[in-house]
């Protein structure tokens, strides 16, 4: 808990960046694939299909066996699915390992195309998990 109250007693900093370097880029491409499950969600199907739709051709023509890029069609065979019932589970860890190199490049882009932001002390604290950490964890607990 040294860390926490560390973090409690550090009160004013600020972060800048130019642009994200190559290995930034890289964690950030693989947490985005990590968490893929959130692009079967309804609500996230039109945001994620716009940037990345080279990640539902991938799902329907290997998993679904669709040959189609017809976006409709693509949402009613992939909304409210999970990896799992789609077929992907097995193979989900060299996915997220290796994903085909259209999907990288489409997320390398969403990433690359990040705005320099200034980090102040109010704009962390609106952030999830990186604002006062007592919020996070339980009182008292360790």
């Amino acid at each position: 808990m040294k860390y926490l109250k560390l973090y409690e007693e550090f009160q004013e900093y600020s972060i800048s960046w130019q642009g994200p370097t190559d290995e930034l880029i890289n964690q950030e491409m693989h947490e985005l694939i990590n968490n893929c499950e959130f692009f079967f969600i309804k609500e996230n199907f039109d945001k994620v299909f716009s940037k990345v739709p080279s990640f539902y051709f991938y799902v329907v023509k290997k998993y679904l066996k669709k040959e189609t890029t017809d976006k409709e069609e693509i949402r009613g065979l992939v909304v409210g699915k999970t990896i799992d019932g789609i077929g992907m589970g097995p193979d989900m860890e060299s996915f997220k390992l290796n994903p085909p190199a259209d999907i990288k490049k489409e997320v390398f882009n969403i990433i690359k195309s990040g705005k320099l932001q200034d980090w102040s002390l109010d704009k962390v604290k609106q952030t999830g998990n990186m604002g006062d950490f007592t919020q996070v964890f339980e009182p008292g607990r360790t």
